[in-house]
């Protein structure tokens, strides 16, 4: 085959884009995931405190200021590991097949807006999916009110007529049925 074929790349496929609907489905299912994520961890926690206090069990609370913190310490590390594994998954499921778990269910994947071609690390996986949730992270460490209301934020760009959500703008993705 000559070189001068290579010169030129294909045009993109023409690409239907993804509904609202399947969109807040595939988020839905996301939270869904993180959420299960986090139970080891939070049984853990759990266990830890009925044994050292089990009027919890009874369904009496003690008081906050009696509460030894140190005991659910390791549970709360299981917390952030089990979150931790998750986001790793779905970060490697975006940068290999264009998917997180929920677009996957929900035949959905994340291609770069100018070209139609996969998002890959960077676009898909990095900016697109790690930065915005870092930023979350961060914001729920003084108060889960911020996080939410960046998440919400963050949705409601979906409203838009081209349905690009904020973390879409960032980094020049759109989501498209698979």
């Amino acid at each position: 085959t000559p070189p001068e074929q290579f010169d030129e790349l294909p045009d993109a496929p023409s690409v239907e884009a993804a509904g609202r609907g399947s969109r807040i489905g595939a988020a839905l299912f996301n939270a869904v995931f993180y959420f299960l994520c986090t139970i080891p961890g939070s049984l853990k926690i759990s266990r830890k405190l009925v044994e050292a206090y089990p009027e919890i069990a009874k369904g009496t609370m003690p008081p906050l200021g009696d509460l030894d913190l140190t005991l659910v310490m390791e549970g709360v590390l299981w917390v952030w590991a089990g979150l931790g594994a998750g986001i790793l998954l779905q970060a490697l499921l975006l940068t290999m097949r264009s998917q997180n778990l929920g677009k996957m269910v929900f035949g959905l994947r994340v291609v770069r807006a100018d070209n139609g071609q996969p998002a890959g690390f960077l676009h898909g996986a990095l900016i697109r999916f790690l930065l915005p949730v870092m930023f979350m992270i961060v914001l729920n460490m003084f108060t889960a009110v911020l996080g939410f209301l960046f998440l919400l934020i963050d949705l409601a760009f979906m409203a838009r007529d081209d349905g690009r959500c904020l973390h879409d703008l960032m980094a020049g993705t759109r989501v498209v049925r698979a």
